[in-house]
């Protein structure tokens, strides 16, 4: 299964604070087994229309006024829960992610911050 996860910067960030702290994100992406992509990257998957799964783990007031992402499933959690969801929401998660181990999946969310 390949699990890409999408930052999207919406407040201004400094140059050489969003290097920094996008070198930490990749290195801790690294370890923890996914890989992070940008809005470019994301969009040229789109363009080639790639077999993948959005998840969009925004709150749901954010995502039902939202047509950034066609095709995504909200699936609402704050990254730092993932290792401790509830068995309603593993299950949701479980369920949006599907059957396929080799399908490219890629987390949505406001920032990682």
């Amino acid at each position: 299964m390949s699990i890409l996860a999408l930052v999207i910067f919406f407040s201004p960030v400094h140059a050489g604070e969003e290097k920094l702290w996008w070198e930490d994100a990749e290195k801790k992406a690294e370890n923890e087994g996914y890989r992070l992509i940008d809005t470019a990257e994301l969009h040229r998957l789109y363009k080639e229309k790639a077999e993948m799964t959005i998840i969009d783990n925004r709150y749901e007031y954010e995502f039902e006024h939202s047509t950034i992402l066609p095709g995504a499933v909200n699936v609402p959690f704050r990254p730092a829960e993932r290792s401790s969801l509830d068995s309603g929401k593993k299950e949701q998660l479980i369920n949006a992610m599907g059957e396929d181990k080799e399908r490219r999946i890629i987390f949505y969310c406001r920032s990682f911050r």
